[in-house]
C-alpha cells in the first residue's frame, strides 16, 4: 500500500449538504446517499477526498470553495474542469458519479486526455429514461409547453430529444472509463450489451443514515396513507398514482396520497412555475375529484421523510422506468409495505409477494388492487413489512458498501 494518500475525486450532479453549508446554501433532498458514503470515505486514512458539485448556485463556471471542494454550473467547458478543479487538486483517480448530465463527457475526456483513472457510476441509464420518459401521456402533454417550459426550453418532447443526444455521449463516458459501477441485474445487462462487461464491478449504494435507525410499526400508522416520495419529473409516473388512487377512492372514500418533493401551485409565482406535466396533473386530480385526497409536502428533510414513512400505510412508486431507486430502498429499509411498477432494475430490490407488491408498468388498475389488499389485510402489511426490511439491509449494506468502494480505489490506483 503507498504511503502517499490516493487522492480521489468525487464529481457529482448534485450539492452535497457538507458543501451547501460551506456555501450558505439549502441543502438539496436529492443525492442523500452520496453524502454518507462521502463522509464515510473521509475517514480513511488512506484517501484524500475531493468534490466538485454542479451547483445552479454557481454564477462563475467554476468556483473553489475550499482546498478539497470545487462548485462549478452548466457551462463549465473542458479547458474549465481541466484547469481549475482537475489540475489544481491533482487527483490519481476521478469518480464521475452520473452520466446523466453535459459535464460527464467533459470531465472523462479530460481524464483520458492526462491519463487519469476515471471510475463511472451508473445512475440512471440515459438511453432508457428517453425511451419510458413519457409513457401513457396524451400528445397535447408532450408537446405542449407552459411559460416555464417555453422560457426553459424543457417541454417533455425537448427533454426527451436532449436525453437521446446525451446518451450518445453516456456510451462514451463508459468507453473512457476504467472501471464501471453499477448494482442491478439490469444495469448489467446494459453494460454487457454495450460491450464493456469486463469493467463492470458491482457496489450496492448506502442510504442515508438515519433509515438504518427506524422501523415502521402497524400499530402508528394513519390507516389507509399511501407516500409518494416525489412526482415532478414525469417518468416517475405521478399521473398512474393519480389514476391508481381515483379507483381506490371508489372503495375507500377517505385514502390520502402524500407527495413529496417540489410541486409549485401556489399563487402567480408558483403558477408561472408549473410545467405543462405539472397542469395535467393538476386536471387530473380535479376531474377525478381528488383535490381533498392529494397532499402536496414540498421539499422534505430526510428526517421528515422518515416520520412520513413511519406514518404510511403504503408507499408506491409508480415510474415508467429506474434503475435502483433509493426512494423504494429507503421505505423497505424502514419497513413500509411497498408497490413498485415492475421496472429497470426494480426487481433486483424487491420479489413480487415475497417483500413487495409488483405491477407492470402503466397498469394502475392492477396498483389500485395492490394498494386495496394492502388496506384491507394488516397481516399481509405486517408480512411485507418483515420481510422488506431484511431484503433492504442486504440490498443496502451500510459498512461492506463503503469497503467495496475502498477495495476498488486502490485496485485503479495500482493500474496507474
Amino acid at each position: 500500500m503507498t504511503s502517499r494518500k490516493i487522492k480521489i475525486l468525487w464529481v457529482t450532479n448534485v450539492m452535497l449538504p457538507r458543501l451547501s453549508k460551506e456555501i450558505g446554501a439549502e441543502e438539496s433532498v436529492l443525492g442523500g446517499w452520496l453524502s454518507s458514503s462521502f463522509d464515510m470515505l473521509s475517514n480513511v486514512d488512506e484517501f484524500d477526498l475531493g468534490v466538485a458539485c454542479l451547483s445552479p448556485r454557481a454564477k462563475e463556471r467554476v468556483k473553489k470553495i475550499k482546498s478539497n471542494m470545487y462548485i462549478f454550473n452548466s457551462s463549465v467547458g473542458i479547458n474549465d474542469l481541466r484547469n481549475l478543479i482537475i489540475n489544481d487538486f491533482k487527483p490519481d483517480v476521478i469518480h464521475l458519479h452520473g452520466t446523466e448530465l453535459g459535464h460527464g463527457y467533459k470531465v472523462a475526456e479530460v481524464a483520458r486526455q492526462l491519463g487519469i483513472k476515471i471510475v463511472v457510476s451508473l445512475q440512471g441509464i440515459i438511453a432508457e429514461i428517453a425511451e419510458n420518459y413519457s409513457i401513457g401521456l396524451p400528445e397535447k402533454v408532450l408537446f405542449g409547453k407552459t411559460f416555464r417550459n417555453f422560457v426553459l426550453r424543457d417541454s417533455i418532447h425537448q427533454r426527451i430529444v436532449k436525453l437521446k443526444k446525451a446518451s450518445r455521449n453516456e456510451i462514451l463516458i463508459l468507453k473512457y472509463a476504467d472501471k464501471i459501477i453499477g448494482r442491478t441485474k439490469w444495469d448489467k445487462s446494459f453494460v454487457e450489451n454495450s460491450g464493456f462487461l469486463d469493467k463492470y464491478y458491482f457496489a450496492p449504494e448506502v442510504l442515508r443514515a438515519c433509515f438504518y435507525k427506524h422501523q415502521w410499526d402497524y400499530n402508528n400508522i394513519k390507516n389507509r396513507t399511501i407516500y409518494f416520495s416525489q412526482g415532478k419529473e414525469s417518468y416517475k409516473g405521478l399521473n398512474i398514482a393519480i389514476r391508481a388512487l381515483a379507483e381506490v377512492k371508489k372503495t375507500f372514500p377517505d385514502v390520502a396520497l402524500y407527495v413529496g418533493g417540489e410541486f409549485a401551485t401556489d399563487g402567480f409565482v408558483g403558477w408561472l412555475k408549473l410545467t405543462r406535466y405539472q397542469k395535467y396533473l393538476i386536471k387530473l386530480i380535479k376531474d377525478y375529484d381528488l383535490v381533498n385526497n392529494v397532499v402536496f409536502l414540498g421539499r422534505q428533510s430526510a428526517e421528515q421523510v422518515v416520520e412520513n414513512l413511519k406514518s404510511a400505510n403504503v408507499f408506491l412508486l409508480s415510474s415508467s422506468i429506474e434503475n435502483s431507486p433509493n426512494a423504494l430502498g429507503e421505505a423497505m429499509m424502514i419497513g413500509v409495505p411497498s408497490i413498485s411498477s415492475k421496472v429497470g432494475g426494480v426487481p433486483s430490490l424487491m420479489k413480487d409477494k415475497v417483500d413487495g407488491l409488483m405491477f407492470e408498468s402503466g397498469d394502475f388498475q392492477k396498483c389500485a388492487d395492490h394498494i386495496r389488499s394492502i388496506f384491507e389485510n394488516p397481516e399481509n402489511a405486517k408480512f411485507l413489512s418483515r420481510n422488506a426490511m431484511k431484503s433492504a439491509r442486504l440490498t443496502f449494506p451500510e459498512d461492506s458498501s463503503v469497503n467495496l468502494l475502498k477495495e476498488l480505489y486502490f485496485v485503479v490506483h495500482s493500474r496507474s
